[in-house]
């Protein structure tokens, strides 16, 4: 389990790069967070979570906890971002913690979801530039997008 952690922080580090962010790591493993992500000055700490396997209901889930039983949430004054990865997709998720308020996510970038509370933050790599108002600005943009999708599905 230990590897295909380190081998989603490994993706992450090459994808945050590949999109033109300064990575660093902290030392030791005292920190709650995996990495900074610096955009012109600005920091982000980065928690990053992974799966592999869809679950009975076609989901991929996220464990978004902490701790030594796993039952803390991450605060925002711990962490920023958790960005999760989905192996068989090769897909990111850039959530801002303000909307992380439940100890497992559901994720289904895989098809569309009947309660897409999280898709909108798939591939959001921009939120990383602005984590104010961009988040926000994402967010009302992708629903603008699923509710024309809806009517352009029930019409």
């Amino acid at each position: 389990m230990k590897e295909i952690g380190e081998l989603s922080e490994l993706r992450f580090l090459a994808r945050a790069y590949s999109e033109g962010f300064v990575v660093s790591k902290p030392f030791g493993d005292n920190a709650s967070y995996d990495f900074i992500v610096d955009y012109n000055g600005r920091l982000s700490r980065v928690q990053c979570k992974s799966t592999a396997t869809l679950d009975k209901r076609n989901a991929y889930k996220i464990c978004t906890t902490h701790g030594k039983n796993k039952q803390v949430l991450y605060l925002s004054q711990e962490v920023d971002v958790i960005a999760c990865y989905v192996f068989p997709t090769d897909s990111w998720y850039i959530i801002p913690i303000e909307r992380v308020n439940v100890k497992t996510i559901n994720l289904y970038p895989h098809r569309i979801s009947e309660r897409p509370l999280f898709e909108g933050f798939l591939e959001a790599w921009e939120l990383f530039e602005d984590k104010t108002t961009q988040a926000e600005q994402h967010l009302g943009e992708c629903r603008n997008n699923l509710s024309l999708e809806n009517e352009l599905e029930a019409g």
